[in-house]
C-alpha cells in the first residue's frame, strides 16, 4: 500500500511562496533605526540647535508630538502587511527628503556646521533609505499569481494610491517642517547699510531682538518694507521723500527667534510701527508698508490689527490655508491645506491665525492697494478675493506679463506713479493715527 504524502498547509503568516504576509524582522530593525535617527533630528532641531533668544521650552509640541507619530509608525510596521509596511516607509521617507530641504540648504549656504543642519543631512540620507527599503519591499512581495490584466491593474492601483497619499500627507507634512525650520533669508548687508541707513535693533512683545535699518524720512512719512531688502523699492520711496524702514525676519541672520513662517512675523512689524511712531520725523503717526509674496501677507494680518499702520500694499501675496480661498483651480491646494495648515500648527508651536479672508475687512477705513501678476503667477490672482472682502477705499492692479513680486521691474514708470501716489494720497494728507 502505498502512502499518499500531503504538502503542509501554509502558515497563516505566510503566503504562497513561502514569504511572510509582514515585513522580514530585518525590514523591522531598518525601519526602526531609521525613525530613531529622524527621532534625534527633531529632537535635536527643539532642544539642541537653538536660535538665540529661543529656549527648549519654548517648542514643547514640535519635540514632543512628531516623535510620539514617528514611535506610532515602528508599533505598526511590525504589526501590518508586508505591502502595507511598505507603503509606510516610502511615505515617511518622502517626508523625510522634503523636510531634509531646509536643513542641507542652510549648511549649503550658510555653512552653519550645527548639530541642526548635520542632523538634517543625516534625515535626508535615511528618508532615501526608507524608499528604498519600501520599494525592495513591495518588489520581493509582489504578488505573482492570478491573471497579466488583474495583476497589473493591481499594481497600478497601488500607485495611484501611493500618489494620492503623497500629494494629501507625506507632502505637506514635509513641506511644513522646512517652513517652520527654514532660516535662510537675507542679510541687511546684502545691499550696502551704508547712510542714510542707520542700523537700528528692535524689541518685540515676546522678548525678541530684530536687526532692521531705517533711512530718515524728509516728507513726514515711512514706510515698513517686508519681507527682504529690495534696492530698487527703497530708493523709489527715498526719492520721494518717505522714510524706509526694512527688518530680517525673525530666526535669520542678526535677528533672534525661531525661523519666520506663512502666519508668524506680526510681533515684529507691530515693533516696526511702534519705533517709527517714536521718530522725529515721522509726523502724527503717518506710517505705510508694503509686503511682497510671504510678506504681503502678513503686511495684510497686521494691519487688519495694527490700527498704527494708515495704508498697505500687498504685492504678490497669495493664500496660507484653505480658509484663505477654494475655487476649482485651486482643489489640489484645498485638499493638501488641512494637512499642511495642521503640521506647521504643530512644527512650529503655535496656532494658525483667522483666515486672510476674514481679516482683510478689518482693515477698512484704512486703505489696501493688491497688486498681483500673471493670469496667475503662484495663484496670485487670489487678490481678487481678498479686494471683494476688503472695505474701501481700495485698490487693485493686475499686471499679466509681471513674474512673482516684480512689479517694479516689468512697469517701473506705471508702479511708480501707481504706489507713489497710493502713498502720498493716504500718508501725506490729513493723519488718522
Amino acid at each position: 500500500m502505498t502512502a499518499t504524502l500531503t504538502p503542509p498547509a501554509p502558515r497563516a503568516d505566510r503566503r504562497p511562496g513561502g514569504l511572510p504576509a509582514g515585513p522580514r524582522p530585518a525590514d523591522q530593525r531598518i525601519f526602526t533605526w531609521c525613525c530613531v535617527a529622524m527621532a534625534a533630528h527633531i529632537l535635536i532641531d527643539a532642544y539642541v540647535d537653538l536660535r538665540p533668544g529661543t529656549s527648549p521650552t519654548d517648542h514643547p509640541v514640535s519635540g514632543t508630538v512628531p516623535v510620539l507619530g514617528l514611535a506610532v509608525l515602528v508599533y505598526l510596521f511590525g504589526r501590518v502587511r508586508a505591502g502595507v509596511a511598505a507603503m509606510i516607509a516610502i511615505q515617511l521617507g518622502l517626508a523625510a527628503l522634503i523636510a531634509g530641504l531646509a536643513p542641507v540648504a542652510t549648511l549649503v549656504a550658510e555653512g552653519r556646521f550645527t548639530p541642526g543642519p548635520l542632523s538634517g543631512v543625516v534625515g535626508t540620507m535615511v528618508g532615501a533609505v526608507l524608499v528604498g527599503l519600501g520599494a525592495t519591499m513591495l518588489w520581493r512581495h509582489r504578488r505573482v499569481g492570478g491573471g497579466r490584466l488583474r495583476r497589473w491593474g493591481r499594481r497600478a492601483g497601488l500607485v495611484v494610491l501611493g500618489f494620492a497619499v503623497f500629494n494629501l500627507v507625506s507632502m505637506p507634512v514635509g513641506y511644513a517642517f522646512t517652513q517652520a525650520n527654514w532660516s535662510i533669508g537675507y542679510a541687511l548687508d546684502e545691499v550696502p547699510l551704508e547712510p542714510p541707513f542707520e542700523r537700528v535693533d528692535l524689541q518685540t512683545s515676546d522678548g525678541l531682538t530684530i536687526a532692521a535699518a531705517y533711512r530718515p524720512s524728509t516728507n513726514g512719512a515711512a514706510v515698513i518694507q517686508f519681507a527682504g531688502r529690495r534696492a530698487d523699492h527703497e530708493e523709489m520711496l527715498a526719492r520721494h521723500g518717505y522714510g524706509v524702514f526694512v527688518l530680517e525676519p525673525r530666526g535669520r541672520h542678526d535677528s533672534e527667534g525661531d525661523p519666520p513662517f506663512v502666519w508668524e512675523g506680526e510681533a515684529d512689524l507691530r515693533a516696526a510701527v511702534r519705533y517709527l511712531q517714536s521718530r522725529p520725523d515721522v509726523d502724527d503717526g503717518r506710517i505705510g508698508g508694503i509686503g511682497f509674496s510671504h510678506g504681503g501677507l502678513l503686511m495684510i494680518q497686521t494691519a487688519a490689527r495694527e490700527p498704527g499702520l494708515l495704508a498697505v500694499v500687498s504685492e504678490g501675496g497669495t493664500r496660507r490655508r484653505a480658509a484663505d480661498h477654494i475655487d476649482l483651480v485651486t482643489v489640489t491646494f484645498a485638499l493638501t491645506s488641512p494637512m499642511a495648515t495642521a503640521a506647521l500648527a504643530v512644527f512650529s508651536d503655535s496656532q494658525p491665525p483667522p483666515p486672510l479672508s476674514e481679516l482683510v475687512a478689518d482693515i477698512a477705513p484704512r486703505p489696501i492697494m493688491f497688486i498681483w501678476a500673471g493670469p496667475d503667477e503662484a495663484g496670485e490672482h487670489v487678490a481678487t478675493h481678498y479686494f471683494e472682502r476688503a472695505g474701501e477705499p481700495k485698490h487693485i492692479w493686475n499686471i499679466p506679463e509681471s513674474g512673482h513680486t516684480d512689479g517694479l521691474k516689468t512697469r517701473p514708470a506705471e508702479y511708480e506713479r501707481r504706489v507713489i501716489g497710493f502713498f502720498d494720497e493716504y500718508l501725506l494728507g490729513p493723519a488718522e493715527g
